[in-house]
This record gives structure tokens, C-alpha cells and sequence, in this order.
């Protein structure tokens, strides 16, 4: 079974990107500048054409999705069945990266469908950050005592992943997060093979935060897609510190598609600023 020592022996030795050009002629969008620089993701032949947008899903149905993105391949990738376990989710991320990466993918988008009724999501950030169940709980469209009970709920499971929060995989098992396992050997070995990955949705914040701990330097190949607006969200980018592509304040849920619509094409505009720019940079 995988466990926090066989991961870190694993990705110990993740790449550096390259230094940063620290580059501030683009204003709001100088982070995205110097990631797309730094990974390496602006010399790549045609990073528009090698996009995938990898989704892990509640429902078995298909893998491939029917619905379809400009310039992005998207495949859906069933997590829950009876035989999961958190061992096989990372092993299923990890699989799945490198088939991308294989077939000429170079560029990733990442997230997850589940609806985060279980708050697992909150239940693992909250313990990651020690941050109290009360700042963590959705307090939008519930009631006064559906918002105690989830506090409660989400304060006695934080205590009890007290004593797991150095090792990822019970950590996982314990909240039984089979995406959130699948994302972080995703991220894990997409960064393990220096392909740069774009965060959508609060779950993947989560699967960052668990990567970052395994191995700091996975951060480093990451970008968030939007700014998030739930507590959990909020406290989890600010933990990241990984400044998003676009910052809307606005809720999206798992609205995976218009996440990815909104900052693809923001990505594409500054690939061609950037080779327009390219004498000077």
C-alpha cells in the first residue's frame, strides 16, 4: 500500500523550474507571465493544441467526455467504486499523468465533480491549516442548526485527524477523498515530469496543499484558475500562496467547463504577448 514514506522517497526529487524572470510590464498578470516562462510552457510547440482537462468524476458512465472545449481535450476519469481504496486513487492519478504526458499533453488542467456534500474538503483543509471548524464551514444557503450540526461534524473529525496530518494516504483513507487522492498523484507526477498543471475548484486547491507537504517544490508547477470565495477555498489559496490566472470573486461550484473557457483563452493571449515580447524578455 502507498504510504507518506513511499511517496516522498518517490518525488524527493522533483525538477526546479526554471529562475524567475520576475517580469511586471504585464500588471495583474505578471504571475501568469512568469509561470508560463518559468515551467518552460512557452517554448512548447503549440501548447494550444496539447491541452487536456482531466476530471474525476462520481459518475462511471463515460470516460470521455461528450461535451467539448476549444483547443482542450477533455476525459473524464470515474473514482468511486467499491474496490477503491486511497493506495489505488493515487496510483490512478499518477497512471493518468503520465499517459497525458506521454501522448504529447503539455499543458494539464485538473478537478474533480463531487459535490462535497460528505465536507471532507473542509474536514482536510481545516486540519491542514489548523484553522477551527467554524472558519471553515459553508455558512451560504444553510440554516442556523444545519450550520452548527456541520460544524460539529466537521469539528470532530478534525480531531481526529490530529495525529495523521504527516501521512497523506491515511489522512485520505480517513475522509475517504478518493479524488482528492487521484489529484494529488496527478499533481504529483505531473510536477515529477515538469508539466505544468492549472488548478479549477476547491478539491484541487486541497489535493495541492496535501502535494505541497509531500513534496514543497510540486507548487511550484501549479496555478490556480480562479480565485475561490467558500472559507475553505479562501484559506486553502491562501495557504497555497499561488496567485490565480483571473481573480472574479465569483462562486462557480463545479462548474469545471466555464472555469476552464474563462482562463484558457487568458493563457493563449499571453503566449502571444510573450513571443511578440520575446526580444526583450
Amino acid at each position: 500500500m502507498t504510504s507518506n514514506f513511499d511517496l516522498s522517497s518517490r518525488f524527493v526529487d522533483l525538477p526546479a523550474p526554471d529562475p524567475s524572470p520576475n517580469l511586471t510590464e504585464f500588471g495583474k498578470l505578471n504571475a501568469l507571465a512568469n509561470w508560463l516562462i518559468t515551467t518552460g510552457l512557452r517554448s512548447r510547440v503549440s501548447p494550444s493544441r496539447a491541452r487536456e482537462l482531466i476530471v474525476f468524476s462520481k459518475s462511471d458512465d463515460d470516460r470521455e467526455s461528450s461535451r467539448a472545449l476549444p483547443g482542450i481535450k477533455i476525459s473524464k476519469h470515474p473514482f468511486a467504486n467499491q474496490e477503491a481504496s486511497v493506495a489505488h486513487s493515487i496510483e490512478l492519478g499518477i497512471q493518468i499523468a503520465d499517459r497525458a504526458i506521454d501522448s504529447g499533453v503539455s499543458l494539464l488542467f485538473v478537478t474533480s465533480d463531487d459535490d462535497g456534500l460528505a465536507h471532507d474538503v473542509e474536514i482536510l483543509i481545516g486540519a491542514l491549516t489548523r484553522a477551527d471548524a467554524a472558519s471553515v464551514a459553508v455558512r451560504t444557503n444553510v440554516g442556523d442548526q444545519e450550520w452548527m450540526d456541520n460544524v460539529i461534524h466537521i469539528r470532530d473529525e478534525m480531531f481526529a485527524l490530529r495525529d495523521l496530518i504527516a501521512d497523506p494516504s491515511a489522512l485520505l483513507a480517513r475522509t475517504n477523498s478518493l479524488d482528492v487522492a487521484a489529484m494529488l498523484g496527478l499533481i504529483l507526477e505531473s510536477s515529477h515530469r515538469a508539466t505544468p498543471l492549472v488548478l479549477i475548484g476547491e478539491r484541487a486547491y486541497c489535493s495541492a496543499l496535501i502535494a505541497q507537504r509531500v513534496a514543497y517544490r510540486s507548487r511550484d508547477w501549479l496555478i490556480p484558475a480562479l480565485d475561490l470565495t467558500s472559507p475553505a477555498g479562501a484559506l486553502a489559496q491562501q495557504r497555497l500562496d499561488r496567485p490565480p490566472i483571473l481573480e472574479l470573486a465569483m462562486p462557480f461550484a463545479i462548474d469545471y467547463l466555464s472555469q476552464a473557457c474563462l482562463t484558457a483563452p487568458i493563457i493563449d493571449a499571453m503566449l502571444e504577448l510573450l513571443s511578440s515580447n520575446a526580444s526583450t524578455i
